[in-house]
């Protein structure tokens, strides 16, 4: 099965197989899947701080956390050249917990091209 992404008219790209840039933690401040490329760079720095050791959602116990994180990445289809000064660049601020249901966080992304993306997951991603 293969998945093809429209460009324009002449050209189609396809997205099974490639690798993909975009969402939580991911190049945050970007929607999932905006970028995909044969080749990825991806470099994120986190910190994660615990807020509270429990307590969190009445009686459930959960610690609370806060963190944010910085992240750099690009792809690049084969035969391309990768050029490492026009990287995509992303900052993420969010609260997170570790509930029954497994982790939950909201977060907020940027990009230093000003688009700006918010989640909200609970849960695995998958």
């Amino acid at each position: 099965m293969e998945i093809r992404i429209k460009k324009n008219d002449n050209d189609i790209q396809r997205l099974f197989g490639t690798f993909t840039l975009g969402g939580l933690f991911n190049l945050s401040g970007y929607v999932p899947y905006s970028f995909f490329g044969d080749n990825l760079f991806l470099s994120v720095l986190k910190y994660t701080y615990e807020i509270k050791n429990g307590g969190f959602f009445g009686s459930l116990n959960s610690p609370l956390y806060a963190g944010f994180s910085l992240e750099n990445g690009q792809t690049w289809n084969q035969g391309e050249k990768i050029q490492f000064y026009n990287m995509h660049k992303s900052a993420t601020v969010y609260v997170a917990a570790d509930t029954f249901l497994g982790p939950f966080y909201f977060a907020l992304g940027t990009s230093d091209d000003g688009q700006k993306s918010a989640y909200l997951y609970l849960g695995e991603k998958f």
